[in-house]
């Protein structure tokens, strides 16, 4: 006689043996997704984190107005050690980080827009000069799609 519960093809559809093992199967594959794309998340912060920090080194020494070319060295300083830098401004390195450093002048109460250094603002308000430090990189993950990584930093500096 076989044993208790077991009586054919009826005791088999009420057997519970084995029940945790396919439900481990079908959600193991869901997490470890979760897992990488958690993963993901992390470098590309680490990677902004990062970008942020060379703009703030950028930012730091155009305080001091010494022009484009030092401000932009300053920036390829801080973030060489991280990204692949070329030394042109908006020229995507080997893994698509690019930098560029910009200096113009505005008007205090429209700080986007360019004007010439000569222009008198409202209120006979003399123009503001400006520094605008960007960085660029082409994030790939592991399993998150491509998408573009920015940060962008301007800086008053008169």
């Amino acid at each position: 006689m076989s044993p208790a519960g077991s009586g054919g093809m009826a005791g088999f559809a009420r057997s519970c043996e084995g029940v945790a093992a396919i439900e481990f199967a079908l959600i193991v594959p869901v997490l470890c997704f979760a897992l990488l794309a958690m993963t993901d998340i992390g470098f590309a912060i680490g990677e902004r984190m990062g970008m942020d920090q060379a703009l703030r080194t950028g930012a730091e020494i155009a305080l001091a107005d010494p022009g484009t070319g030092p401000v932009f060295d300053a920036v390829e300083a801080s973030a060489a050690p991280q990204f692949t830098v070329v030394a042109a401004p908006q020229t995507p390195g080997a893994d698509g980080f690019s930098l560029d450093v910009e200096r113009f002048y505005a008007c205090p109460e429209t700080p986007d827009t360019a004007v010439a250094a000569t222009t008198t603002c409202a209120g006979s308000t003399p123009t503001a000069a400006f520094y605008e430090l960007s960085a660029t990189k082409d994030y790939s993950g592991l399993t998150l799609p491509s998408f573009a990584i920015g940060a962008r930093l301007k800086v008053q500096i008169r």
